[in-house]
């Protein structure tokens, strides 16, 4: 059963690295887009504003902020592009591949922008309490050195044996049988019977050896019971740690989804205002600026919130049960 339930946490660990691997990948993919977005709309508001600085209609620092903008942009989008790599690098190694390919996932647009429902499948701390590998493996080590102590604490008890024999026996004193056939039926009339009953005491003295093997299994079965308590603190972390991953996450993409609302008006009002010439180059800029870090946030947020449901269900011992519905979006069924 040890052995079962070591298996069953290297699944769900290797699960929980996995999909955490893939999010991350994902993630890293959707940043890597919305910077090469952002790279391309601000190359053709720099050439926009190099055909206006010609016209003179604006000025050197206008043409120099654009110019700034694009350059921090494409290093943003190296820098993206070598997390992005990593990242890949890191899924094959969790898929046992040394093929060298860049991983491109797909498909994921709807569960990762599906609301998260991991908190509709009861209570997360009994869950862990009856599903946890490490929690049912601890639990064996108790039973086994709750068996030991019974072991030993009967080896040291005194030794109650009960022997009885019944024993029927031919002495060849009787002769003068009238034929054969009388002292063959005659072998059932035994010359001697003995019936022996005898009830012996054993109490060994002294008992070096037996108090010091049941002192050495009572001190066994208290170190159980303590490593079974740290463990059961130890997934009762996890669990709290995993539910506040969770929740943390979801108030980002609340707060990322009203900054992204709030920054694409900014922005589309400042292009109204720009040709009225109300706003210089260098606030239609920092609304852009506003813009992409609410994109990346956001996508981030999504990414962060199915990673912390897979550490949810990894610590509460259900990942595999529930891999389906991961998989479909419906976490908590």
């Amino acid at each position: 059963r040890k052995a079962a339930l070591s298996l069953t946490l290297t699944r769900i660990t290797a699960l929980r690295q996995v999909i955490t691997g893939y999010w991350n990948l994902v993630g890293a993919a959707e940043g890597l887009q919305v910077l090469a977005a952002h790279r391309l709309t601000l190359e053709d508001r720099a050439a926009r504003t190099q055909r206006r600085f010609d016209a003179q209609l604006a000025t050197t620092y206008d043409l120099a902020q654009v110019q700034a903008a694009v350059e921090n942009v494409k290093s943003q989008e190296e820098a993206s592009w070598n997390a992005y790599l990593s990242n890949s690098n890191t899924m094959l190694s969790l898929l046992g591949s040394d093929s060298p390919v860049v991983l491109v996932p797909s498909g994921y647009d709807r569960l990762l922008s599906a609301a998260s429902r991991v908190d509709a499948g009861g209570d997360p701390f009994a869950l862990a309490m009856d599903n946890s590998p490490v929690i049912k493996s601890r639990q064996e080590d108790i039973e086994t050195a709750r068996a030991s102590l019974r072991y030993r604490d009967n080896q040291t008890g005194p030794d109650l044996t009960l022997n009885a024999s019944f024993t029927l026996g031919q002495s060849s004193s009787t002769f003068g049988f009238q034929s054969w056939g009388d002292s063959i039926t005659h072998l059932t009339q035994p010359d001697n019977r003995n019936i022996y009953v005898g009830l012996s005491f054993r109490y060994p003295l002294w008992q070096q050896a037996e108090e010091s093997a049941l002192g050495q299994a009572r001190l066994n079965e208290k170190i159980a019971d303590d490593n079974a308590a740290s463990i059961r603190t130890q997934v009762n972390g996890q669990v709290e740690n995993a539910l506040r991953s969770v929740d943390s996450a979801k108030l980002v993409i609340r707060k990322t989804d009203e900054d992204l609302k709030l920054a694409r008006l900014a922005y589309d009002k400042s292009l109204v205002l720009q040709g009225q010439d109300l706003v210089s180059e260098f606030e239609i800029l920092k609304n852009y600026d506003d813009l992409l870090t609410a994109q990346l946030a956001n996508v981030q947020a999504k990414a962060s919130l199915r990673i912390a449901e897979a550490q949810l269900l990894a610590a509460e011992g259900v990942i595999e049960e529930r891999l389906a519905s991961i998989l479909t979006g419906e976490v908590a069924q």
